[in-house]
């Protein structure tokens, strides 16, 4: 796959922040960057760690077109310096251009002659390249952009498609073979970090505040600025970090790309972090008048020990019942679903959700509408839901009945006809209880008035 890669905009500075945070994607630890002048030959102190062996690094970084022996001279004085009190140390100078012949030839010199001290490591333009390529680090206008094919786990196919039904069925009058419907996935970019913070703050009188976390945790949006809803955070996070998946190219899965760079992003949660961990603090001065400092931590106090970027499964059900679309929206992890939007459960009329008031749903099997309590009808003869829409209706005396079918209408007409005329009085139950009521008051009335 063809990567972007362009750092032609960059300045000295920049192009030294770009290759610690390469450096971190290869795996070196507690890197550091050193103050912009006077650095010495190391523009970047780190650390390689593995199960055998830990050393020291430094990297010079030359972001021009040609870099000759005299850069290579003063990295191994910065080597020497750095690594008196080391066994091993390696060095890397890192150019976006090229090394002249005579850097190579006395770059083996020296890798041959302190073999056992220390080693020094040439990365060219083309080699900078092939590594963010092997990597997966896309750079564009001196930027890394943040790609990943994790995902979060999670349930489909099967597993989906059974889940709608049972909640299907939870609808009063369902019929499973009108039921038809598409799915997709959508993947939400989510970016996790680690963090720790140490932070002092003095006065006059000494130090009146210190700010001391460790492993705290962020989530942040990958489209938008600000962390994810703590909803979302539970469903995915709250029982350790999910099993990991990767993505693969599929028509039914739509990838959202990240919208910030690693960079942006970070800055990102520096803001959030240093106005989360903002205290103000009480303290009297020296001469005993009280005094209120705000005590925000600084983005030198905060440490990032571990970055993430992750991909939140969110599928969206377009279901189609009869003539009635309804649409699903819902975040899965392995074990259960988060609905965002459940149109399943909703009455078409009022919109509302089923409720503990309003617990029951209907399924008008005429247009596939579903409908609460208070918008459904039910079919004089057989009791099956039914929509004002779809219902055929026959007007008693003050009662309207509803049918599904016009079958159906016929047949109570058929037998309302024969009926006497009390009994047809007690079937218009409007007029029937309105009349008992009525009566009722009157000889209460005449009764009280004895």
């Amino acid at each position: 796959m063809q990567q972007e890669f362009n750092i032609d905009t960059l300045n000295g500075h920049d192009f030294e922040d770009l290759v610690a945070r390469i450096m971190k994607k290869v795996g070196y630890k507690d890197i550091v960057l050193t103050p912009k002048s006077n650095d010495k030959g190391k523009d970047i102190i780190m650390r390689y760690e593995d199960e055998k062996e830990s050393y020291p690094v430094v990297v010079e970084c030359k972001h021009q077109n040609f870099v000759g022996r005299p850069v290579v001279q003063k990295l191994q004085g910065a080597m020497l310096h750095e690594g008196k009190n080391n066994g091993f140390i390696k060095g890397i100078i890192v150019t976006s251009g090229k090394f002249s012949p005579t850097v190579d030839e006395y770059v083996d010199e020296i890798n041959k002659d302190y073999s056992f001290s220390m080693k020094i490591e040439l990365i060219d333009g083309r080699k900078l390249k092939s590594l963010c390529e092997k990597y997966d680090i896309i750079i564009l206008n001196g930027k890394i952009q943040i790609i990943t094919n994790n995902s979060a786990d999670f349930l489909e196919g099967d597993e989906v498609k059974n889940q709608i039904f049972k909640e299907f069925h939870q609808v009063i009058g369902h019929k499973d073979d009108l039921l038809k419907f598409e799915s997709k996935t959508i993947f939400h970019p989510c970016y996790y970090m680690r963090y720790n913070i140490d932070s002092e703050f003095c006065t006059s009188v000494g130090c009146v505040n210190t700010i001391q976390k460790q492993n705290e945790e962020i989530f942040l949006d990958g489209i938008k600025v600000g962390k994810i809803n703590e909803t979302l955070k539970e469903h995915f996070f709250g029982k350790g970090f999910p099993n990991i998946i990767q993505l693969k190219k599929d028509k039914n899965k739509k990838i959202m790309p990240f919208e910030f760079t690693e960079k942006d992003i970070e800055d990102v949660a520096f803001e959030i972090i240093m106005d989360e961990n903002t205290e103000n603090v009480k303290y009297y001065g020296k001469n005993n008048v009280g005094y209120t400092k705000t005590c925000k931590p600084n983005a030198r106090d905060i440490e990032l020990k571990d970055t993430k970027a992750i991909y939140l499964p969110k599928i969206v059900n377009q279901i189609k019942i009869k003539d009635q679309n309804y649409l699903q929206e819902v975040y899965s992890n392995k074990h259960n679903l988060l609905y965002d939007k459940d149109e399943l459960n909703q009455c078409k009329t009022c919109k509302r959700n089923s409720t503990i008031f309003n617990s029951h749903l209907y399924f008008c099997k005429n247009c596939g509408r579903i409908l609460c309590s208070y918008h459904k009808r039910l079919d004089a003869i057989d009791r099956t839901p039914v929509c004002l829409r779809c219902a055929f209706k026959k007007k008693l005396l003050l009662q309207t009945k509803f049918f599904i079918s016009k079958k159906n209408k016929n047949q109570y007409s058929k037998k309302y006809e024969e009926m006497n005329f009390l009994r047809k009085f007690y079937e218009d139950k409007i007029a029937f209880w309105g009349s008992v009521s009525l009566i009722s008051l009157i000889l209460i009335g005449v009764f009280s008035s004895l």
